[in-house]
């Protein structure tokens, strides 16, 4: 094993790699996020070529049987603190022969995984982020009619209301979220 690591993974992501650029997308995407919502930098966490001590699988199990158990291991390992990932480079061809992955149902399970494994491991983050984004929609939705009402003498306000209304849920709704994900720090 690569120095203290629990599980050490194949990279398939790397300047030789001839991953299909639908699958590549998918995988930089998860990792993206995964990495993002754990601090960690994992490049390619679908891969299935692994390596792992005895030790720790006290600490992934159970494990879901179907393709997307390497991701839950990915997410499982990145999300506890107490275990250490490693990745190193592997060969990796474009496959002859039909694949059993299918682009959408199998992303929207790896999808479903890491927000899984975020709200259980630090949903603070996640509801911090989904609470944000809101916002950040209410405010970009706002900008026109505040424009408008700053450079015009008469206002029509019929023409704003409904836009208004959906400024004041998206508010209502990032403020919320924010505040469930100290909540449910609290718990933990």
């Amino acid at each position: 094993m690569s120095s203290n690591a629990d599980i050490v993974l194949g990279s398939r992501l790397h300047e030789g790699s001839e991953m299909p650029r639908i699958r590549k997308f998918g995988n930089i995407l998860f990792a993206t996020l995964s990495n993002f919502l754990t601090g960690e930098s994992l490049k390619d966490c679908a891969s299935r070529m692994r390596i792992v001590k005895k030790s720790c699988l006290s600490e992934i199990y159970p494990l879901p049987d179907g393709l997307h158990f390497t991701p839950v291991m990915s997410a499982i390992t990145l999300f506890n603190k107490h275990l250490i990932i490693k990745e190193i480079p592997m060969p990796y061809a474009e496959r002859e022969g039909e694949s059993k992955l299918h682009v959408f149902k199998d992303g929207v399970r790896f999808l479903k995984v890491i927000l899984e494994g975020a709200i259980q491991y630090n949903p603070r983050k996640l509801f911090n982020i989904l609470g944000i984004i809101f916002l950040i929609i209410a405010i970009a939705f706002g900008i026109r009619p505040n424009i408008e009402i700053l450079t015009s003498e008469l206002i029509n306000m019929k023409k704003f209301v409904y836009r208004i209304i959906g400024i004041n849920s998206l508010v209502i709704v990032g403020i919320y979220l924010i505040r469930i994900g100290f909540c449910i720090t609290e718990f933990y």
